[in-house]
Parts: C-alpha cells; structure tokens; sequence
C-alpha cells in the first residue's frame, strides 16, 4: 500500500475501518515524513473495544467514530482512503454506497486503495479456507471473509464514479498444518458438518490463505 501511495509528507490519509490499529501500525511505522492520519470506525457492538485498543497504541493519528456508510468528513477534502478487510464486515448491498461515500470525501486526483483476501483458490489448501469461511457461523451479524472478486468491486468502483482502477495480489504464505490447522478452524466458529465433510483433506493438506486482492483507483 505504501508503495502504491507514492509521496505523502502534507497530505491526509483516512483508514475505513481501522479496528484497533492492526494496520494502523505498520503503516504509520513506514510513511515518511509529515501527514495527517485519520482512523474511522463505527467501534460499536463487537468491535466497542477496538477504539481503546487503538488509544492503548499511542500512534500519531486521530480518531473518528462513526459509519463508513455515512461519513461525517467533508467533501473532497481527504487525499487518500485506505481499507484492509473492511467489505467484508459489510452487506453486499451496502457496499457500492460505500464506495460513493469514500468518492466523495477524496480530493480530485486522491485515490482509494483496498486490500482483502482474494475468493479464488490456487490449490486444496486455499479451497480449504473457502470452504470453511461458507461454514462459519456467527450468529450475530451477516459476515464473509471475503470482499466481491476483482472485477465485480472494478465494476462497482466504476459506477461510484473512480477510475484509474488496478488489481495487485500479493502471496502472504500464510499456513497452517496438523493440530494448529484445526485450532484455527475453532477459531472460525466453524461448523459441525464441515468436519464430518473435510477433516481428513485438513489433515492431508493443511490450510493457506489465498492471496491479498489489492484495489486502487483515483477520484
């Protein structure tokens, strides 16, 4: 994502979806020079303690309350939108006007750059992953671990008015194996009937993370 950026000394970056600093961090620990970093998020129900989370890391940012649906962040007035995993906590209907609303808070020429797990599998191991996340349960709100494929949200990203738009993906060789593969399945909250279906191709091949799906575009 830095990379992508480019040069931000003077410019005001906002994070959507920022949760308790996961990627906030890392971020902030390679941007060189002076900026403006903004994180935005509802820190409501589940995630009500993400925001002291967040305040715990003591970073050089600030922080917004509030819905990525419906940002309180005046028009054209943010230079870079950032987001890592932040669709997938969304409902497919809500996220094109999502993609609107980070449209209209960019400044002419800002870009938004998007990364989450890619929904394709390139081997049994990733298939695995997939499978799992469509027997996971939680039973508290409509989730998936996956944002729409590429070029579905290009396609949405079009229509919220952006252009310039680009997909990267990028192997973070993540896996796991034997015991810690099944503890990562409980982890998943996933169900009884996936076990019955796939223990044993667990135990055979493990599971990986696919690939990171990176999306940016410009205002």
């Amino acid at each position: 994502m830095i990379h992508i950026m480019g040069p931000l000394p003077g410019k005001v970056v906002l994070e959507a979806g920022s949760g308790p600093g996961t990627l906030t961090e890392p971020l902030l620990s390679l941007i060189q020079g002076k900026i403006t970093y903004v994180c935005y998020d509802l820190y409501g129900g589940v995630y009500s303690s993400f925001l002291s989370q967040l305040q715990k890391r003591m970073l050089q940012c600030s922080e917004i309350q509030g819905d990525v649906r419906n940002m309180a962040i005046r028009s054209d007035s943010i230079d870079c939108v950032l987001s890592h995993k932040l669709l997938c906590e969304l409902s497919a209907k809500d996220i094109l006007p999502t993609m609107k609303e980070i449209y209209r808070i960019l400044s002419r020429g800002g870009m938004y750059i998007n990364g989450v797990l890619s929904p394709f599998a390139l081997n049994r191991s990733q298939e695995l992953v997939l499978l799992a996340d469509s027997h996971s349960t939680n039973p508290l709100f409509e989730k998936s671990w996956f944002s729409p494929p590429a070029d579905t949200l290009a396609g949405m990203l079009y229509c919220a008015g952006f252009s310039h738009i680009m997909a990267r993906y990028m192997d973070i060789s993540i896996r796991f194996q034997e015991d810690c593969a099944f503890q990562q399945l409980d982890t998943w909250n996933t169900d009884a009937h996936f076990y019955d279906l796939y223990a044993d191709e667990v135990k055979k091949h493990g599971l990986e993370f696919p690939l990171i799906q990176i999306i940016s575009c410009c205002k």
